[in-house]
């Protein structure tokens, strides 16, 4: 497991340094990214009912009709990725939906096209398997709200869906306004014995939890708070110190930032995790 671990956050790494090569390449390629994406972005423009507000958007993703600004390996070029995403019924899904008539399963697999074997001609690195994240540039905002911004979606936990070890990584990201440079706040989830540590929060009871990650700022310094929900109560809460980079959180400045995406950097393999009611808004 430890091998294992090291191994995706050496790739993260990696992906998280070679993304400031995308600035110059979003900006030369502009035409073409834009057709190539243009029926994603018109799906979240008028079906996922996204609007904005001095650069901010906010979006909703109930996944009751498609699985808009979700990117895997059926996504092709750039803004595609890795594993799959797939919408689920309540009538024939195996769980009934957090909210409304559907939700959708993200499952670790192989990576597009893109990620897995052309990337290196653009000097990004390659994937080979990863797992399901927002990859839509709608979604980066150009400013920080004045009360800050959360990230939320709703995941189905069932300990009895994982063997001991990884159960998976869920990431949030800011997204540096000057460039295409993110910065990646995660939470780590383990099965240990009978139950699932959420950031070291034990849950033994299968459902929807509600994963929160709150963008704030103190004195013009970020400050992100995770916070578990179980029935839309907070059942656990904690400042989240240093990104994954291991830089101090409160090192960054808010103006110089704004919303990023969220990503399952890990998924235990053979693992169709339920997830419902994404939710990108401005804080309080």
């Amino acid at each position: 497991m430890k091998t294992f671990l090291n191994n995706q956050f050496f790739k993260f790494f990696t992906f998280f340094l070679s993304l400031i090569f995308l600035n110059s390449l979003l900006s030369c390629e502009k035409d073409e990214l834009t057709s190539l994406d243009e029926d994603l972005n018109v799906q979240v423009t008028k079906k996922a009912h996204a609007k904005s507000s001095n650069g901010f958007f906010a979006f909703h993703q109930g996944f009751n009709h498609n699985t808009a600004a979700w990117a895997d390996q059926n996504v092709e070029g750039i803004l595609g990725w890795c594993g799959t995403i797939n919408l689920q019924d309540k009538k024939s899904g195996d769980v009934v939906p957090s909210a409304g008539s559907g939700y959708a399963t993200v499952m670790w697999g192989e990576c597009n096209t893109f990620w897995s074997e052309e990337a290196d001609d653009m000097n990004l690195p390659i994937f080979e398997y990863g797992a399901p994240a927002t990859q839509d540039p709608e979604l980066w905002s150009s400013s920080w709200p004045s009360s800050g911004f959360v990230q939320e979606l709703d995941i189905y936990l069932d300990p009895d869906m994982y063997d001991n070890g990884l159960a998976f990584i869920y990431s949030s990201s800011l997204k540096a306004q000057e460039a295409t440079a993110f910065v990646y706040f995660a939470v780590n989830v383990v099965k240990v014995g009978d139950a699932l540590l959420v950031d070291e929060h034990p849950v033994t009871e299968s459902g929807w939890y509600g994963f929160n990650f709150l963008f704030d700022d103190n004195e013009g310094a970020l400050q992100v708070r995770f916070e578990l929900e179980d029935n839309h109560k907070v059942a656990y809460s904690a400042y989240l110190e240093n990104d994954l980079a291991e830089n101090l959180t409160a090192g960054y400045e808010v103006e110089d930032y704004g919303s990023g995406y969220v990503w399952f950097v890990a998924i235990a393999e053979g693992v169709a995790l339920p997830i419902d009611e994404y939710r990108l808004r401005p804080g309080k």
